[in-house]
């Protein structure tokens, strides 16, 4: 059997708040069956906020943040994220910023550092039993 395919939207809110963008989005006949939050403080945010209106998490609507942040592990259910490698990230600026103070030329053109994330999984996205 094969899923449905994925409908993404971008729900963008203000001073009404996501309760209300929700809402709307609802209204409008979309039901998401995940969000992926900017980052893990918005998801913490958006968990309340659905736990407010009655929705159960990850059973109703799987959440995942971005960043690893401590408050990942402290709500209910645990945030799934993606953790940024810090470490890595650090060595590479690091490296890249000695290059440039060691150099004879005034500018050096940019460079791009790819660095890999990793998927960290808990208890905020539904899983289908694996056989």
């Amino acid at each position: 059997m094969l899923a449905a395919p994925a409908r993404v939207h971008e729900i963008q809110y203000g001073e009404e708040g996501f309760a209300t963008a929700f809402k709307t989005l609802l209204q409008q006949g979309d039901r998401p069956t995940a969000l992926f939050c900017s980052h893990d403080g918005l998801a913490v945010h958006v968990i309340s906020e659905l736990h407010r209106l009655g929705y159960k998490v990850p059973q109703d609507i799987s959440i995942i943040g971005y960043g690893d942040f401590a408050a990942a592990l402290q709500i209910s259910p645990p945030l799934t994220t993606i953790r940024l490698p810090g470490e890595d990230m650090g060595i590479a600026a690091f490296r890249l910023l000695l290059e440039r103070m060691n150099s004879t030329r005034r500018q050096l053109p940019p460079q791009r550092v790819m660095v890999v994330p990793k998927l960290i999984e808990r208890e905020s996205v539904f899983r289908l039993a694996q056989d």
